[in-house]
């Protein structure tokens, strides 16, 4: 073991005689090492402690401190070690690494959304994060946003993003995009077209196609929407083209606003005899459409 011991050198002779030689023996400590692991950790609530560990192995009285503190640390952040070693027969210098506990990510978990129709009430969504932060709401095109409540501002598309920004703890996570269709509120097509796809019209006549928009919708007066046209075959819905209109569209396949109603009237000289499908878009993201029917 190491350490400083007295000695006692002394002569016994039939012939000789000597004064005892006295002395001391030093022992000196060996040399060791201490090699540290587990500096590289992610945060998920619990303390995050390293590993010391010596050359020769198993020596006993290493000890640890984190940021001078011995309590293994929890949150995420950078954090100086010191590892030290106090044994009887062994010295070592301090090693002195440094803990590094990364950001944990985290996701959201926001569900889609039904579709809407204007005019109907605010309401209010929801999200969760995996990290328990609170997740904020952001909307575009034809909705806003006050805190997790949306309010309908037409018809068209609302678009609602989840999000959340992290902390010093968490990452922030990747946003989740929600959009649903906000449907205008209209009359359906109005005569001289059926609306329950009974309607037969001459071939090569012109057929007016009109509508108005009612509830919420009834103050759009410049819509945009426009009118497109397919053969069925077979119950089988063809290639959709833009129609052309006999007068007073206002550009292409584009319905004109009129005394309350969207106008365009639709000539059939191009097209065949058979059904018919017409699809009117009104910019909601919803399908309306219409059969009829042109015979010679």
């Amino acid at each position: 073991m190491s350490g400083s011991y007295a000695v006692v050198a002394s002569l016994t002779n039939g012939n000789y005689q000597a004064p005892d030689a006295t002395g001391t023996l030093v022992i000196g400590k060996a040399s060791a090492a201490i090699n540290v692991s587990g500096l590289a950790a992610t945060y998920d609530t619990t303390p995050k402690s390293v590993v010391a560990t010596t050359t020769p192995a198993g020596l006993a009285g290493v000890t640890v401190t984190y940021d001078a503190s011995p309590a293994p640390p929890t949150n995420a952040g950078s954090y100086a070690i010191v590892a030290a070693l106090t044994n009887a027969n062994y010295q070592a210098p301090n090693a002195t690494p440094t803990l590094v506990i990364a950001k944990a990510n985290q996701g959201i978990n926001f569900a889609s959304l039904p579709a809407k129709t204007f005019g109907d009430a605010p309401f209010d969504v929801s999200a969760s994060a995996s990290s328990g932060l609170l997740v904020s709401f952001a909307a575009s095109g034809s909705c806003s946003v006050n805190g997790n409540t949306i309010t309908l501002n037409s018809g068209g598309v609302c678009t609602v993003v989840a999000s959340q920004a992290g902390n010093a703890n968490y990452n922030a996570a990747q946003n989740v995009s929600r959009s649903f269709a906000v449907a205008q509120t209209w009359s359906n097509v109005l005569q001289p077209i059926n609306a329950d796809n009974s309607s037969i019209f001459k071939l090569g006549s012109t057929i007016p196609v009109k509508f108005q928009l009612t509830g919420a919708s009834a103050n759009v007066t410049n819509l945009g929407a426009t009118i497109f046209v397919a053969q069925m075959s077979g119950g089988i819905v063809g290639t959709e083209v833009e129609p052309e209109s006999t007068s007073a569209a206002d550009t292409g396949n584009t319905f004109r606003y009129s005394n309350g109603q969207y106008i365009f009237n639709l000539n059939t000289r191009n097209l065949s005899q058979g059904t018919w499908q017409i699809r009117i878009d009104l910019l909601d993201g919803v399908s309306h459409t219409v059969l009829i029917s042109l015979r010679r």
